[in-house]
């Protein structure tokens, strides 16, 4: 073999090295696309937020606020207590819309992008139903500002989930709605979906909104 090598003319050899090393390179680091910039640059804009933030070497990591801001948000479960929450919401779905279209769903699909998309709006739809089935959509206390956010939120995932996995997801929220309230504290607690059809509950909850007066 070295006697091989040393038949190799040596700028032939180092050409070939240099080809040897550019493949290596290629394929254990492959180039950036436009959507690996876009996604850095959505992560930091929500660094702190959505995405833990490392502070300083002594402090360590800060972790995201929107997981303390939804536990205080179904706490407080009125527009102030949620005020937080929603607002950050909203920086998420601003964010994702100056995503380009192919990007979007890259971005979902590899981050936690969807999974806070999705637990905010069943978080809405919850909180907009209340403790039994509401006589309406609009029987809640939301202001326009928190259906424009709730529409916002509906719009992103829509885009991103494909029509039988946000059906399921739909079915998956109304199935942990309340029913009307016990007749005495002996009765048990019902579900919604034990004594209503599933499109009847679609058109009481927010989830049957028409957004356009909000967007």
């Amino acid at each position: 073999m070295e006697n091989f090598l040393n038949q190799i003319p040596k700028p032939l050899l180092a050409l070939f090295a240099v080809v040897g090393v550019t493949f290596f390179i290629y394929f254990s680091q492959p180039p950036r696309t436009i959507c690996d910039t876009e996604r850095e640059t959505f992560e930091e804009s929500l660094k702190g937020e959505l995405y833990p933030e490392r502070v300083s070497k002594k402090q360590g990591v800060r972790p995201a606020e929107i997981s303390k801001a939804r536990d205080y948000c179904k706490l407080g479960n009125s527009s102030g207590g949620c005020y937080e929450y929603f607002n950050l919401l909203r920086q998420i779905v601003r964010s994702m819309d100056l995503l380009s279209p192919e990007c979007t769903n890259v971005l979902a699909e590899a981050s936690q992008v969807q999974s806070a998309l999705k637990e905010g709006l069943s978080l809405m739809v919850q909180l907009a139903w209340g403790d039994q089935p509401p006589a309406d959509q609009n029987q809640n206390w939301f202001r326009s500002a928190d259906y424009a956010v709730f529409c916002k939120v509906r719009e992103q995932l829509k885009k991103i989930m494909v029509e039988d996995e946000l059906a399921d997801f739909y079915n998956a929220i109304f199935s942990g709605l309340p029913g009307p309230k016990p007749k005495d504290e002996f009765s048990p607690k019902i579900k919604a979906a034990q004594t209503m059809p599933s499109n009847e509950i679609y058109k009481k909850s927010i989830l049957s909104l028409r957004c356009e007066s909000y967007m």
